[in-house]
């Protein structure tokens, strides 16, 4: 029995020796000067053999090994093998230099749709560039990221340092346009940086492409972000199952935006929110958050508890209602039996790729007493949509007339219309036979605070829970770099569509009732001188009839 386990072991000993040597022998170079192993050029002599002569037995016997039933399986095996562990590998180096909120967004592939709210500085960028670097580690995919405006610091940040990440990890970069925000790499995939600033060009710019991540920047001062993402972005991501669209941003200045919305109504988002106390870049033993603060309340000349500062300094949602243009103002259920109107101005925005607005405001010369009685806003209308609605207000405001004052004059209902679409308004006057002029823009600045108390007063009510009433909800004036209240609307914050629409009405009313912030256009001035001429004059506008837009 001893000799028996002897034999064993020397046998098992030799064929170690021999193993090691043929191992060897195999992965050595076959000179001192050549870096090929000796059955690297084996294999590449066989194959140069059976390349000759494919049909010899060499060929025959490579081919069969090729065509194996399981040899693509056993190949796309190990190639995903490998790209498994090379993006493994890469995702780690994205990750190791995020903190512990960041990679819970970083790490989370299981949700398609997030949305951050939160504070200024905690890394929102140094996230988003790594997401969509990780995205496109994988082949042929599509990371998007949308800022504010195309030319800005936040846009041309990221583009710059998704390139240096994309080099840092050795994701090699084919072509790349610091122009169009373009970033193409070898492997197909690629990053597009673009801006939201004009509405107008949103079809323009987000159709036509697919996109596997979206990353939406500033997502609560952007844009007609439902339009957005309903009807462009998410139906160009069906591309990529395992797409995902990401929103970030801070808490709103206003009320109802639709960032607010996703956030407090809609279902299968979700949520991330911290503030910079968390972000261990920014706090740390020689900046604490109570010294940032005083930094920030020093050079703004504010308190700790300005609203701003609590909004994007601490993520909380704090609206500015100091800044509200209406406020305080008054509605009403239903239109009071006693109400006898004597006119109505029926103020009309033009939008198409924007919002139109119309806005019925009837009123009593004498009294002065105003009601709204119709509304409406729609985009990406044509003009015979347009046309179509004005037809409809008019035949409303002349049943509601002619109901409760069998004397009205229908000579007293008019159009008064926004001056940047003049041809439409023709349009609707010469095709139409519709009462429209175009309106009264002098001293915009003025009216929007007369306007603004005439609603807060009660002379000027409005429809309850209607447009409107949504719209005084997000209007407000800018604020300068030291945060005081300037006199001017915040149009990139929210445009008031149908505020437009009622202040040309209001421009009107003021007039007929004798306000000084009223005003009437040339061309309703001159056909009330001659009223055998029923065509307004479209040339000759009164000297700043189009400025204060």
């Amino acid at each position: 029995m001893a000799d028996v386990v002897s034999q064993n072991s020397i046998t098992r000993a030799i064929k170690g020796e021999i193993y090691s040597a043929l191992r060897t022998a195999l992965v050595s170079p076959v000179t001192t000067k050549s870096k090929k192993s000796w059955s690297a050029a084996f294999i590449e002599q066989m194959l140069a053999e059976a390349k000759k002569n494919p049909n010899g037995p060499l060929g025959q016997m490579i081919a069969k090994q090729i065509m194996a039933d399981d040899i693509l399986s056993k190949l796309d095996a190990e190639t995903d093998k490998n790209l498994s562990k090379d993006y493994d590998f890469l995702e780690y180096r994205l990750l190791k230099q995020l903190y512990e909120e960041q990679r819970t967004i970083f790490l989370d592939d299981k949700i398609s749709k997030k949305i951050l709210i939160g504070s200024r500085r905690i890394g929102k960028t140094t996230l988003a560039t790594r997401l969509m670097v990780k995205d496109c580690i994988k082949p042929n995919r599509h990371a998007l990221f949308i800022g504010l405006k195309l030319d800005s610091g936040p846009v041309n940040l990221t583009f710059n340092e998704c390139l240096r990440l994309a080099d840092s990890v050795g994701l090699v970069v084919s072509s790349k346009n610091a122009t169009n925000k373009t970033i193409e790499f070898s492997n197909g995939s690629r990053i597009t940086c673009k801006g939201n600033y004009t509405v107008r060009d949103q079809d323009t710019n987000f159709q036509g492409d697919h996109y596997s991540l979206v990353i939406l920047d500033e997502c609560q001062s952007q844009k007609n972000v439902q339009h957005l993402l309903d009807d462009l972005i998410i139906p160009a991501m069906s591309d990529y199952p395992d797409g995902k669209i990401i929103l970030t941003g801070t808490p709103p200045r206003i009320k109802g935006t639709y960032a607010e919305k996703i956030w407090k109504e809609f279902k299968g988002w979700k949520h991330y929110s911290w503030s910079m106390d968390k972000n261990p870049f920014v706090i740390n033993e020689n900046h604490t958050l109570e010294s940032i603060i005083d930094s920030i309340c020093q050079e703004k000349g504010v308190q700790p508890d300005a609203p701003f500062i609590r909004r994007e300094y601490f993520g909380e949602w704090y609206y500015d209602i100091e800044a509200q243009v209406f406020k305080d103002y008054k509605v009403y259920k239903e239109l009071p039996e006693g109400f006898i109107p004597t006119h109505i101005a029926i103020g009309t925005d033009y939008g198409f790729s924007d919002y139109n607005a119309i806005i019925a405001l009837a009123y009593n010369k004498q009294t002065k007493q105003a009601y709204v009685i119709w509304e409406r806003k729609f985009n990406k209308a044509t003009i015979s949509e347009i046309v179509g609605a004005c037809n409809e207000v008019f035949e409303f405001c002349k049943n509601v007339a002619i109901k409760r004052n069998n004397s009205f004059d229908f000579n007293n209902i008019g159009f008064y219309c926004d001056t940047n679409e003049q041809s439409i308004t023709y349009e609707l006057s010469t095709r139409y036979h519709l009462p429209v002029y175009n309106c009264y823009k002098h001293d915009k600045r003025l009216a929007i605070a007369q306007l603004a108390d005439w609603c807060r007063s009660g002379r000027i009510m409005n429809i309850e829970d209607g447009i409107l009433v949504s719209e005084f909800e997000q209007t407000v004036y800018k604020r300068d770099e030291q945060d005081n209240i300037m006199s001017e609307i915040d149009d990139d914050l929210f445009h008031p569509d149908a505020v437009d629409a009622l202040l040309y009405a209001s421009r009107q009313y003021a007039f007929d009732c004798g306000e000084e912030s009223g005003g009437q256009s040339s061309d309703k001035t001159k056909k009330e001188e001659a009223r055998q001429n029923t065509l307004p004059d479209w040339i000759n506008q009164d000297e700043g009839d189009n400025n204060d837009n």
